[in-house]
């Protein structure tokens, strides 16, 4: 890549994988899936509309992660 254009590349996408590693470290995450804000914490029990996390993760912008 020219050096020149190395800023324009896109960031990666922040993975389900790297989700759960925050997660068990005790991180924090807020996303919007289909226009509505959400936060979760480490917890198996969460769903959206009946589906879990990982099945809409194609869908979820990922805002805040701390």
């Amino acid at each position: 890549m020219d050096p020149k254009h190395e800023n324009d590349r896109q960031p990666e996408p922040y993975t389900y994988e790297e989700l759960l590693k925050d997660l068990d470290i005790g991180h924090e995450l807020h996303f919007i899936y289909q226009g509505i804000e959400y936060s979760i914490t480490h917890t198996p029990n969460g769903t959206i509309n009946g589906k879990r996390l990982f099945e809409i993760w194609e869908d979820v912008e990922v805002t805040i992660i701390f």
